[in-house]
């Protein structure tokens, strides 16, 4: 059993200009953990298990996507498949904005695991990223208002 590192909110979906704003929410705080600085972590991410809670707090499921269908989740893991792949499906990355985490445990140098629908999500470290795609079919199961909990790291 993993470990959620990160709690993803889509904030916007541009399917035209191949654009999705991210919201990354840390959630596991052990030693020097931090947000993603990569763009491997959002191809990892379309590997995730397709169950969101929606913006009214009821749960689906989405059980295909295409990025699925490519890939295995074994190649994603692949320091090597990534490297020579990576740019196959995102384009760039870019931080929009960042805040820092103000939970005071967590300030203070506390481990800290921060469970799903936590009242303090405002507190967390959190930041916006603005990720470009190479193509929409990669990012066409992420729809504004989807909220979930991620393993995905950055494998690069």
């Amino acid at each position: 059993m993993s470990t959620d590192l990160y709690r993803i909110r889509i904030v916007r979906v541009d399917g035209v200009r191949r654009i999705v704003i991210f919201r990354v929410y840390n959630v596991y705080y052990v030693g020097s953990h931090s947000l993603p600085q990569h763009p491997s972590f959002f191809v990892l991410l379309l590997t995730d298990p397709l169950t969101y809670i929606g913006a009214g707090g009821a749960s689906f499921a989405v059980l295909e996507s295409p990025f699925n269908e490519a890939v295995t989740l074994c190649q994603a893991l692949s320091r090597a498949w990534m490297t020579k792949h990576s740019h196959e499906y995102v384009v760039r990355m870019q931080i929009q904005s960042y805040r820092p985490c103000t939970i005071p445990e967590v300030v203070a140098g506390q481990d800290m695991f921060v469970y799903s629908r936590s009242p303090d999500e405002d507190k967390l470290e959190q930041a916006e990223y603005e990720v470009e795609f190479t193509d929409a079919k990669w990012m066409e199961h992420f729809k504004e208002g989807h909220v979930w909990q991620t393993t995905s790291f950055d494998v690069l």
